[in-house]
């Protein structure tokens, strides 16, 4: 019987193949549906193009949210009073929370069931996105009929409102020539203190409170993602193709800061109470529905990661030998220790690693608060540096990446030819801040800040008598096309609308309009094709990086490699980028939206001081970058590939996959069949 079976045709032996399969009964991990509810109409779904597309869904809004407080940055300081500095601490508490939990999480990628953990996540990072939306609905000024500023009326005015039971007075549009002065906070009580616009009130440490723990929910959400999706999917195809659908899932998730930098954009041109107001967005005083996104996006969320917990737990069948390492927590322990530590060890993963923290301590940093220095450098308004951000850093980086990992796919690159691509890409990256910093503005000319108006005695004639505080800066566009620190530097006695009048030391009949006047740098065009340009480039070292990292380890060592490499990148890159990116930019503050309450957000850059430390810092960066890619290199030709247990994984088709299992390792070596989990012996 034996020796016919080996005459036995190719069809004949197919058909000998499916009636065994049948036999066998199914593996309920690999079966889609929760419990006993597996519909047979979900088995269609339960395969890696579907589980692309639904996580690749999920995967876009978490990125959203993740991202659209960078888009509200100068919005929510001027609303809430936080400095840059605040603002770092915050968009950092994301990493923060991330780095409690990812070594663990990455650990036990094998030991849990990755899709539904995936689902779980995405929807606490819906959860996040509502929880942070609450410091508006909390805050005093939502609680009141004032909304924050004049609900419905026109801004400027004064209008009274009650804010913790007490009397408030909002603060008029920019101080007046009317003898006034600055206020004696001596003598004034903080409670009935002026409210303005970018000063702290008592309110601004609860928000803070509230944003942070909303941000550290995100980053407990976020530390499965990466490890999880990666080992997910490279357990589950050809090694060749992992990079492709890492790259289309890493792709769409890319443009979810570009959704939310475009419909955060939107949002800011909407106030902030969702009413008609008499003011415009390039007003000093205008505060945009920074909200809304997070509520929106919070919902999207959690409807996006419903579907994602349907998918089975793997998407091919296991041999049957094969078995889960189920271990104690002392166990455990010494495991991630002893794995840790092999990965310390290994020079080329922590090359590779550590040049890519080096550069995301930078692109966090840039990321954060390029908004910001778009707006102070360029003179646009929030909702138009929004939009610029969307089209050149976001679909930038989503293009680079999904043509990144085509490359890797499609040339079948070997780690050495991944190192030389990288190595040929951080070439030229080094030459990206000189470019943004040729293409940059200079400081505009404030008449009573750094000039004079037509001479030092005229101007001094004109607003002697008005004690203008110098400290209370409300940018002015006077008719004579100059820039006024306040309307009272301009010696404007009255406010019509919001039009300044009888502006004494602009003219006869002289107006002034709030907001600097236009401006006439014309660099922002070339800012964004050379900043688009030099994204797209840099991001095409992404994916072959992740490969790179993950193929010089062994397949028992990638899904704790994929986590530790997200953990020092969080800890040495995301994590502290915005932090100190926002202390050195409050060190180009000129003045400060200050009340008797406190210093709040900085109402003045220095913006070529701005540009400078910016483009310094990156550069520094990006050259000692260069050098670890050049030793990666070179350590990488030297290096024994054969240690690593990385061979071309051979899919066979479901009903051999089936076979293989009833008659065990017998079989596999008749089709080739290789576990991609299983180091081989």
């Amino acid at each position: 019987m034996e020796e016919s079976n080996r005459f036995i045709s190719p069809v004949d032996r197919k058909d000998v193949m499916r009636a065994e399969m049948k036999a066998l009964p199914e593996d309920p991990d690999t079966q889609c549906g929760v419990g006993a509810c597996k519909p047979r109409f979900m088995k269609r779904c339960g395969n890696i193009i579907c589980f692309t597309a639904f996580y690749s869904l999920a995967g876009l809004f978490s990125s959203t949210i993740s991202m659209y407080v960078n888009s509200q940055i100068t919005t929510m300081e001027k609303y809430f009073g936080f400095s840059s500095s605040q603002s770092g601490f915050l968009m950092s508490c994301n990493d923060i929370g991330f780095l409690l939990t990812t070594i663990f999480v990455s650990h036990n990628a094998r030991r849990v069931h990755i899709p539904r953990v995936l689902s779980i996540a995405t929807i606490v990072f819906g959860v996040s996105g509502i929880l942070c939306s609450l410091a508006y609905f909390l805050s005093p000024t939502f609680m009141t009929e004032g909304q924050g500023l004049l609900k419905g009326q026109d801004i400027g005015e004064g209008q009274n409102v009650y804010v913790n039971d007490s009397l408030t007075t909002f603060t008029k549009g920019g101080q007046l020539c009317d003898g006034a002065g600055k206020e004696d906070c001596l003598h004034v009580d903080v409670s009935n203190a002026e409210i303005k616009v970018g000063a702290p009130t008592n309110f601004t440490p609860v928000a803070l409170t509230i944003l942070a723990i909303g941000m550290f929910l995100q980053g407990f959400a976020k530390s499965p993602r990466q490890p999880f999706v990666t080992c997910y999917i490279d357990d589950n195809v050809k090694k060749t193709s992992t990079g492709m659908y890492l790259g289309a899932i890493m792709a769409l998730s890319i443009f979810g800061p570009a959704i939310a930098f475009g419909l955060g954009g939107f949002f800011t041109q909407i106030y902030i109470s969702l009413e008609e107001v008499s003011i415009n967005p390039r007003d000093p005083r205008w505060v945009g529905a920074w909200w809304l996104g997070f509520l929106l996006f919070g919902f999207l969320a959690i409807l996006a990661g419903i579907p994602v917990f349907f998918f089975p737990r793997r998407l091919k069948p296991r041999p049957a030998d094969h078995a889960d390492g189920k271990s104690g927590l002392l166990e455990n322990t010494k495991e991630i220790l002893k794995g840790l530590w092999k990965l310390v060890t290994n020079r080329l993963y922590m090359l590779v690693v550590l040049a890519s923290c080096l550069t995301l301590f930078s692109v966090g940093g840039t990321l954060a608060f390029q908004p910001k220095y778009l707006e102070t450098q360029f003179q646009i308004p929030a909702w138009f540096a929004n939009l610029v951000m969307g089209m050149i850093g976001v679909f930038a980086a989503a293009l680079g990446s999904f043509l990144g990992g085509c490359v890797v796919s499609k040339f079948k690159l070997s780690p050495i030819a991944c190192a030389k691509l990288i190595l040929g890409i951080s070439s030229f990256a080094v030459l990206l801040p000189i470019f943004g910093y040729s293409f940059g503005c200079y400081n505009p000319e404030i008449v009573g800040f750094n000039t004079v108006g037509n001479s030092s005695n005229d101007f001094a004639d004109c607003t002697d008598s008005c004690l203008c505080d110098d400290g209370d800066y409300f940018p002015a566009c006077g008719s004579d096309g100059r820039n006024y620190f306040s309307p009272c530097h301009a010696g404007c006695s009255d406010q019509q609308g919001q039009t300044f009048v009888g502006c004494g030391c602009v003219g006869v009949n002289g107006t002034a309009s709030p907001g600097l006047c236009p401006t006439d740098c014309n660099m922002l065009i070339p800012y964004v094709a050379v900043t688009f340009f030099g994204g797209l480039v840099a991001a095409m070292a992404a994916m072959p990086s992740i490969i790179f990292s993950i193929r010089c380890v062994t397949d028992k060592q990638k899904s704790l490699a994929v986590g530790f490499s997200t953990f020092l990148q969080t800890l040495l890159g995301w994590c502290p980028g915005p932090i100190v990116m926002g202390m050195v930019i409050d060190t180009s503050c000129l003045t400060w939206n200050s009340s008797c309450r406190g210093q709040g957000a900085c109402s003045m850059y220095d913006i070529e001081d701005f540009k400078l430390k910016r483009h310094v810092i990156e550069l520094a960066i990006k050259f000692v970058t260069l050098l670890m890619h050049i030793a990666m290199l070179i350590i990488a030709k030297r290096t024994d590939w054969s240690q690593y247990d990385n061979e071309e994984t051979v899919t066979a088709k479901p009903e051999t996959e089936m076979l293989m299992i009833s008659n065990g390792k017998a079989k596999r070596s008749l089709t080739g069949y290789k576990d991609p989990i299983v180091k081989k012996t």
